[in-house]
């Protein structure tokens, strides 16, 4: 039985955003889907599934996903510079300018994966504190294996 393709995207995620050593460094937090831990020292990383699309043949097999992550690093404002130093290494990760190619993952293969728009967001204060956000929306070319 094969994979789902954004199974294998965020897995493929994982594995490489928490194995990095120099992005633990910079974000002492960890690497989350979805949601942090509340108790997360900061900055730390979190990435989730936005969008996606199916692309196929014109006899409607589908060949491959294209599937849109957000991947961001996170903290109080205060820490805009650690939190924008996380999200370079993320893009670099990510393969930076020329996007990431050819990369195999357990149940299937990374086509693709480059940075479709940048992401600053800061958030209302939580206990008066300002959170930011910086990181991307990036853009996975993704095929499972059968």
């Amino acid at each position: 039985m094969s994979a789902h393709e954004i199974a294998l995207g965020l897995t493929f995620l994982n594995n490489l955003l928490a194995n990095d050593s120099t992005l633990s460094g910079l974000a002492p937090g960890g690497v989350y889907r979805s949601l942090a831990d509340p108790d997360a020292a900061t900055p730390y990383v979190v990435f989730n599934f936005q969008a996606g699309s199916d692309a196929g043949t014109m006899n409607g097999v589908r060949m491959l996903v294209e599937a849109t992550f957000q991947v961001r690093a996170a903290g109080p404002a205060s820490q805009t510079a650690a939190i924008a130093q996380a999200a370079a290494q993320i893009d670099a990760l990510l393969g930076g300018e020329q996007g990431l190619r050819n990369q195999m993952t357990i149940g299937g293969y990374i086509h693709a994966v480059w940075r479709e728009s940048p992401l600053w967001v800061d958030e209302p204060p939580i206990n008066a504190v300002v959170w930011s956000n910086a990181g991307g929306l990036y853009r996975m070319q993704l095929e499972q294996s059968s």
